[in-house]
């Protein structure tokens, strides 16, 4: 009996100090701590995540949206790429302001910008970062509901992740 508590002693600290010594390689993985540092990688570790779903950015309550809030995704083209929230005008109609990134798929900068607008109920292209007349060319319509709602409504099979640091 003494013997088969003991193997079951030594059997959990094995199973712990092993659950630790993973941890430990977990934290030398380095995740990005802002806009600049996220990469084609780090967003590609994502792509389950991401998501067809509208995201709403305001509401009766205000915006929900905040500059520098950081969204990847994956265009409606299969290109991935990442925005950052540089504004959200509410006296324009809350017109969309971001700075954006496209990446070719070995990793390399497609395309970029740091002020592409979008105005209330439009659409955007973000394969080549541009606010799009054509709905079949549209990842996203920046979809104004009523005076107080605005979604992100995805389209064309594009998929949205808000990125959490």
């Amino acid at each position: 009996m003494k013997a088969t508590v003991l193997l079951l002693i030594i059997g959990s600290f094995l199973v712990t100090a092993s659950s630790c010594g993973k941890d430990k390689d977990n934290d030398n993985i380095k995740k990005p701590v802002n806009y600049a540092e996220i990469s084609l990688a780090d967003i590609k570790a994502e792509e389950s995540l991401l998501s067809a779903d509208k995201i709403p950015a305001s509401n009766a309550g205000g915006l929900i949206w905040k500059p520098g809030d950081v969204f990847i995704f994956k265009a409606h083209g299969g290109r991935f790429g990442k925005f950052r929230v540089v504004s959200i005008d509410m006296t324009n109609n809350y017109e969309l302001i971001i700075a954006a990134v496209i990446y070719n798929n070995d990793g390399s900068i497609a395309e970029q910008t740091e002020g592409l607008g979008i105005r209330g109920t439009w659409n955007c292209n973000l394969e080549v970062l541009v606010e799009e007349t054509d709905p079949l060319q549209s990842d996203f319509q920046w979809e104004r509901i009523n005076n107080t709602n605005t979604n992100l409504s995805p389209q064309n099979g594009a998929k949205f992740l808000k990125y959490v640091f």
